[in-house]
């Protein structure tokens, strides 16, 4: 039995089974939240794969949310009730005596967070079950507790639960038999990440360690070399904290080789480079939205040049106040040279930003002058202030910065502006440069507090990019509109089929063939609206963000990455029913002028009960009087079309497959 067939068993059992299917996610969710079971359970890998089947739609997604929020408050309760009752003799029962540390660990961190810990320690995977258990101990009031374990189970099953939910409608986009083993991928993929997260920091403490050791033997050898004194010079730490400085110098020439690198094959256009960069370009500009394209301007804007050198004169000044010249010398060096370094870069480099905005001229993209330049001087920024007042919560805000610049990035790249290695390259460039300027500044102490670094910081960001809002926002929302070539060609032409820039099938949001293209249809819009509604047939609109977040439709269908012009649906009866998507083709049919329509036009027969549909392609004359409009059928051979329809034909003949052309009478000459 094949994947889509499990699907299939699993998507029946749990139309006929809704309550037990959501009991199941009230179990999940809880195991997840008891002590020591819930260190074990990936809950971002299992959260997602419920995630994953209400987009499919085997789960409502409310309920589903409800359910898990739910399990996470109970399995929270149980570890809370536990700590509460066994008090401190928790420590002499198994299976918590094996494991001492995870306790004193939790406690610590509660005793420094206070009641946030609970809702920090959600996202916190080996603590995650732990901390009810903790707080129950050192006997928080019940009231509290539950106020903040509500809200933290919330915000949990939301964050977990949606992303799952958007790839679950992503797989729609793909022909059923294929989207359980699309689901398998997100899941296997999900799953290596969540294995790979934890070798990681194993590997990061593991190379910490390797290079602390590394550094310090090669500063014991610099040490007796009386003759490679300059060199201790360079390494100069005012903490005494020398091998340190040789250590993030090796993380600076690592860093700086990797650069090189992957700049050499990206210039040299690596196949693998240019695919992926073809692939999410093409999956951000298919899922354009208006809200999503303003938003992402208004972030893109903090990390404007204008914004961050406003920012950086306004912190400048503040260090000359309190007399740091030479923290404030630090910021202006690395301000200047990051900005000479993005433009002599781009002009050298020469690579060209994708070309679907509307009025900006074709530059340069490599790097990313925006996520450098954030990267750079934001990351300073941040090294300043955790070396400061606020060092102890260094982690978090280190782990914010990373978000920001993360959250930067997809911007850039929904805003199709930016091919992706433009943007890895912006990262792994401004890594030795930032390295640079921590390894200087940290040759000489700070001589005055920089107590309100961190507040100056935030209110110039968000003053100077809604100022830069305010006067560029419009023009910025216009000028970023996504644009697609026009074409022309002659009306014999058409009828012939005798262009290859007429589209016979899209592909999907993976830029995989997805569905022929049936029908071609020339006229105006309004008048095909028009013909459509006098034959009975139901205009839709699914484009809307809210009617995909709600389930009530899959991803809208796309053809070169646009959404339908028009969509229409006529109930033949209560297991039929005809639907056509209608595309615009930028294609326009000369002499007259007129837009060229692509679409899909088929039926769809399905049982309600089982949820099983099955859809056929329609190019005979079942949907509207054609009485104003010419029309004829191309024959399209298999050659013409890839392997994935060779279906579509019969054995008998290869030229079985049809499209229909109609052409509005009243614009024939």
């Amino acid at each position: 039995m094949n994947l889509h067939n499990y699907y299939i068993k699993l998507n029946v059992w749990s139309s006929a089974h809704p309550f037990l299917a959501l009991f199941l996610v009230l179990l999940l969710a809880c195991s997840e939240s008891l002590p020591l079971l819930g260190s074990f359970i990936p809950g971002s890998v299992s959260m997602t794969f419920i995630g994953i089947l209400t987009g499919t739609n085997v789960l409502p997604l409310y309920a589903t949310i409800f359910f898990a929020i739910l399990g996470a408050v109970l399995g929270d309760s149980i570890a809370f009730f536990i700590g509460k009752n066994l008090s401190n003799s928790i420590l002499q029962i198994w299976p918590f005596n094996r494991r001492p540390q995870l306790i004193d660990k939790a406690k610590k961190f509660i005793i420094k967070h206070g009641g946030k810990s609970i809702l920090i320690g959600r996202f916190i995977g080996i603590l995650r079950p732990m901390i009810p258990m903790i707080v129950g101990l050192l006997k928080m009031r019940i009231i509290n507790f539950y106020i903040i374990d509500f809200l933290s189970a919330i915000i949990w099953a939301i964050i977990y639960i949606i992303p799952g939910f958007a790839m679950g409608r992503l797989s729609l986009q793909v022909p059923p038999a294929l989207a359980s083993k699309f689901v398998v991928i997100i899941l296997t993929t999900l799953a290596i990440l969540w294995l790979f997260s934890i070798l990681f920091n194993k590997l990061i403490l593991l190379f910490h360690y390797l290079g602390n050791i590394l550094a310090n033997k090669i500063w014991y050898k610099l040490k007796q070399n009386n003759k490679l004194y300059n060199i201790r010079w360079l390494f100069k730490s005012a903490n005494k904290q020398h091998s340190k400085q040789l250590f993030l110098a090796i993380l600076l020439l690592l860093s700086l080789f990797t650069f090189i690198i992957f700049s050499f094959f990206y210039i040299q256009n690596a196949n693998f480079i240019t695919i992926i960069n073809e692939d999410v370009f093409h999956l951000f500009r298919g899922i354009q939205q208006p809200i999503l394209h303003k938003l992402a301007i208004i972030i893109s804007a903090t990390a404007n040049y204008k914004v961050i050198i406003s920012t950086s004169f306004v912190i400048m000044l503040y260090l000359l106040q309190i007399k740091e010249k030479r923290t404030a010398l630090h910021i202006f060096l690395l301000l200047f040279i990051s900005l000479i370094i993005a433009f002599l870069l781009k002009h050298f480099v020469q690579i060209i930003r994708p070309n679907t905005v509307s009025n900006l001229p074709l530059d340069f993209s490599y790097p990313s002058g925006h996520v450098f330049l954030a990267c750079v001087i934001y990351g300073f920024f941040t090294y300043l202030i955790i070396n400061g007042k606020f060092q102890q919560y260094r982690s978090w805000i280190f782990r914010i910065i990373i978000t920001f610049i993360l959250i930067l990035a997809i911007c850039r790249l929904y805003l199709c502006l930016h091919w992706l290695a433009d943007i890895i390259g912006a990262i792994l460039l401004s890594i030795p440069l930032l390295l640079l300027a921590i390894i200087s500044h940290r040759r000489r102490n700070c001589k005055n507090p920089m107590k309100y670094l961190f507040v100056i910081v935030f209110v110039s960001i968000l003053l100077f990019s809604n100022i830069y809002l305010y006067f560029n926002f419009k023009q910025q929302v216009n000028d970023y509109r996504i644009i697609w070539p026009k074409n022309e060609i002659n009306i014999k032409n058409w009828w012939q089929q005798q262009n290859t820039l007429i589209p016979l099938y899209r592909n999907n949001l993976l830029r995989k063939p997805d569905q022929i293209l049936n029908l071609q249809w020339v006229a105006n819009l309004k008048n095909i609206k028009q013909s459509l509604i006098a034959s009975n047939w139901k205009l839709l609109n699914n484009k809307s963000l809210i009617t995909f977040m709600t389930g009530k439709t899959i991803f809208t269908k796309l053809q070169n990455d646009q959404l339908p012009v028009l969509i229409a649906s006529k109930i033949i009866n209560k297991n039929k029913t005809f639907i056509i998507f209608l595309w615009d083709s930028n294609i326009k049919i000369m002499p007259q002028n007129i837009k060229l329509f692509v679409g899909s036009f088929y039926s769809i027969y399905g049982n309600k009960k089982t949820k099983i549909y099955t859809k056929k392609l329609i190019t005979h004359n079942v949907f509207l009087d054609l009485n104003n409009y010419y029309r004829t059928n191309i024959h399209i051979s298999r050659n013409e079309l890839p392997l994935k329809f060779n279906n579509l034909f019969t054995k008998k003949n290869n030229y079985h497959f049809e499209i229909m052309q109609l052409f509005a009478k009243k614009h024939m000459n």
